[in-house]
């Protein structure tokens, strides 16, 4: 019995451009062609992993804001199709502050620990285009997380959430003898 190798003929992407936000992530497909080639295996690769990156799998993730390429090549023949990625400035319109359960406390101006800070449910962390902080307001039991950043519809924005601290400073201790 003999086999016949099927030589790929092409590639193609589920998605030719993609517009995602600072740490977005999207997932591209990609589908060798003909269906029945021997070798479907591709390679990912990005033109520029400072503004987004993806793994073997087609999973973009945004890093921070320009354009960039995405490309897949097939292994057999290195036929190459691409996706363009635009990276946006975020928007701080749906930003929430959550993981706020449990104790928090603070030294000098810091919250400990520091509360996760979400915008769309997708964890952030200081970026090119935002800035995260957390300070204490001065008052007992209190502090603000402050999120701000740049966005293409309002120029600089910036979101206060205020929380309050379940935990009870010391303030002395006292001996049995």
């Amino acid at each position: 019995i003999s086999s016949t190798s099927v030589a790929v003929t092409g590639v193609v992407l589920d998605q030719q451009s993609l517009e995602l936000e600072i740490n977005e992530t999207a997932k591209l497909t990609a589908t060798v062609l003909p269906e029945n080639a021997t070798n479907k295996e591709v390679t990912w690769s990005s033109s520029d992993e400072s503004k987004a990156t993806v793994d073997a799998a087609g999973n973009v993730k945004a890093v921070s804001t320009g354009s960039v390429t995405i490309t897949v090549t097939t292994n057999d023949g290195g036929k190459t199709t691409s996706c363009a990625v635009t990276v946006k400035r975020i928007d701080l319109s749906g930003a929430e502050v959550s993981g706020l359960e449990g104790s928090y406390s603070y030294t000098g101006s810091e919250i400990e620990p520091k509360p996760t800070v979400t915008l769309n449910g997708i964890p952030l962390a200081d970026g090119t285009d935002y800035k995260v902080t957390y300070q204490n307001n001065q008052e007992v039991g209190t502090a603000t997380v402050t999120i701000e950043g740049i966005n293409d519809y309002q120029g600089r924005v910036t979101r206060n959430f205020d929380i309050t601290s379940t935990s009870v400073a010391v303030t002395g201790v006292v001996l049995d003898q």
